[in-house]
C-alpha cells in the first residue's frame, strides 16, 4: 500500500486498485502546490508523511508535473473532481506569487538588503566626510567661517553615522537569529556579509570551504584566472582578527581553517543543529598555534 501524489489529489493504491481518494478542492489548490514546491508534504496532505503509506517525494522544480506509474493502477483524472488544466495554470501562478512573497520576506533577503544598505551608507559617509574636511580646511586657510552649508553637511554626516549604527544593530539581531552558529564563530557582520555574498544561507551551506574562503575577493579571483594576478588567500574572512592578526606567512592557513569551520557552522544553521562553542574553541587553539609558529594542535 502506498500514497501516490497528483497535482489534484492524493491516492492510496494497494493490490492493483485505488483504495482511497483524497482530491484537492479548488480553493486550496494554490497553497498545496506551493507546499509541494517547498517540500512541505504535511501541508499538502498529512498522509504523505505517514511511513505506513510509503510515499516517495518526487524530484524536480515542479513536483506536481511528475507522473509515476502508480504501480500500474489507472487513477481518476482531474475531471473526475471538477478540475482541469486551467485550474492548474491559475493555481500554479498563484503559488508562484506566494512563494515569491515568502522569499522577499525571508531573513536571508533582509540580511542581503541590510548589508547592501550598509555598503551604500559607507560610500556616502566617505564622500560627505571628505567634503566636510575639505570645506573646513579651506575655511580655516581663508580665515572664514564654515557657514551654514558646511554645518548642514556635518549634520548629514551625523545622520549617516546614526543610520549605520542602527543598521549594524539590526544586522546583528537578524544574523544571530538566522545563523547562530556562524554568528558565534565569526561575528554577525562577517557572517552577514558571507550570507549576502552567497545570496542566502542555504546557498552558503552548499559551498565548499575553498569558495567560502575567497567570498568577497571575486575580482582578485577572476583576475587570477585570467592570468593577471595571484590567487587570493581570503575575502571577507580577512576582517576577522584570527586572520588579519595572524603572522603574514600564516594568514592563508588561518583563512583556510576559518573557512572550513564556517562551512560547518553554516551547514548546521541551514539544516539544524547547535554546535555550541566547539568551533570557536577549536579555532582559538588553531590561531594560537599559528601565532607561535607551531603545527596544528
Amino acid at each position: 500500500m502506498r500514497a501516490v501524489l497528483r497535482w489534484y489529489g492524493v491516492f492510496v493504491v494497494d493490490g492493483g486498485r485505488v483504495v482511497e481518494e483524497r482530491p484537492f478542492d479548488r480553493g486550496t489548490l494554490a497553497s498545496r502546490l506551493a507546499a509541494m514546491t517547498r517540500g512541505d508534504w504535511t501541508a499538502v496532505d498529512a498522509l504523505l508523511t505517514d511511513p505506513a503509506y510509503g510515499f516517495h517525494p518526487p524530484e524536480g522544480p515542479d513536483p506536481w508535473t511528475v507522473d509515476d506509474d502508480a504501480d500500474g493502477v489507472e487513477l481518476p483524472g482531474p475531471g473526475a473532481f471538477s478540475l482541469d488544466e486551467r485550474d492548474l495554470r491559475m493555481a500554479a501562478a498563484e503559488a508562484g506569487r506566494a512563494l515569491a512573497r515568502e522569499a522577499l520576506r525571508s531573513e536571508d533577503q533582509e540580511i542581503i538588503r541590510i548589508v547592501e544598505a550598509l555598503d551604500d551608507l559607507q560610500r556616502a559617509h566617505v564622500l560627505v566626510d571628505a567634503r566636510v574636511r575639505d570645506w573646513r580646511a579651506i575655511s580655516g586657510y581663508a580665515d572664514t567661517g564654515t557657514g551654514p552649508s558646511s554645518e548642514a553637511l556635518a549634520s548629514s554626516l551625523a545622520s549617516l553615522e546614526g543610520a549605520r549604527s542602527a543598521l549594524e544593530s539590526e544586522l546583528a539581531r537578524v544574523v544571530a537569529s538566522r545563523a547562530p552558529n556562524l554568528s558565534r564563530l565569526i561575528g554577525a557582520e562577517i557572517a552577514g556579509r558571507l550570507i549576502a555574498r552567497a545570496r542566502g544561507l542555504d546557498r552558503l551551506a552548499r559551498m565548499p570551504a575553498g569558495t567560502i574562503q575567497v567570498l568577497g575577493a571575486e575580482r582578485a579571483f577572476f583576475r587570477h584566472l585570467r592570468g593577471g594576478g595571484r590567487m587570493p588567500k581570503h575575502g571577507h574572512l580577512y576582517m576577522h582578527p584570527w586572520v588579519h592578526r595572524a603572522p603574514r606567512n600564516a594568514r592563508g592557513k588561518a583563512a583556510r581553517s576559518l573557512a572550513a569551520k564556517a562551512a560547518i557552522a553554516s551547514r548546521a544553521d541551514a539544516f539544524g543543529g547547535d554546535l555550541g562553542n566547539d568551533l570557536v574553541e577549536s579555532m582559538e587553539a588553531r590561531s594560537r598555534a599559528l601565532a607561535s609558529g607551531g603545527r596544528r594542535p
